[in-house]
């Protein structure tokens, strides 16, 4: 039986096909972006660790027995910066049955009051867990805030939040 030499030859030019056009796009590792005013690109510097994202505050909440609501104030943001949330974490240690639910939210400036909720999973019996991407900007003098609630006041609980992002000088 006699075999083709056509697959081969086929297979061949594929490969070096494959070798001149990775071959010829192997330049530079820089890349050039036209951005004109008219029609501007986002570009992110993933390379500035002023803006690695960070933790930026934490707030942890203790309910006694008969507490179902609360209050907390994670700080205010210094004249002249900005903080740009992009994450939320929090874990609540309840009883099996109480329900945790936490808001977000900003206190002063333009956008007062905007909630942004937190959405927790149970973990076992006594744990609930959120991790969430939440994008979030608070100016000089504005209020981050939270909201604690729970489904039921049997007993204690604690709740701990964590706001990661990063500050920027703001003009």
């Amino acid at each position: 039986m006699r075999r083709s030499g056509k697959p081969v030859f086929q297979l061949l030019v594929c490969f070096v096909l494959c070798i001149v056009a990775t071959l010829s796009f192997a330049g530079s590792k820089d890349v050039i972006v036209a951005n004109p005013d008219s029609q501007p690109v986002p570009v992110k510097n993933v390379e500035n660790p002023d803006k690695l994202p960070r933790l930026l505050s934490t707030y942890e909440m203790h309910f006694a027995v008969g507490e179902n609501q609360k209050t907390g104030y994670m700080g205010y943001v210094p004249a002249g910066k900005r903080w740009v949330i992009e994450h939320v974490s929090a874990i609540a240690k309840m009883p099996l049955g109480q329900v945790p639910m936490v808001s977000v939210l900003i206190y002063g400036g333009t956008i007062s009051g905007n909630v942004h909720w937190v959405i927790f999973q149970p973990q076992g019996d006594q744990y609930y867990i959120a991790s969430q991407p939440l994008k979030l900007r608070l100016e000089g003098g504005e209020l981050l805030a939270l909201n604690f609630w729970r489904s039921s006041t049997d007993s204690a609980a604690d709740v701990s939040v964590y706001v990661s992002g990063y500050e920027i000088d703001y003009p």
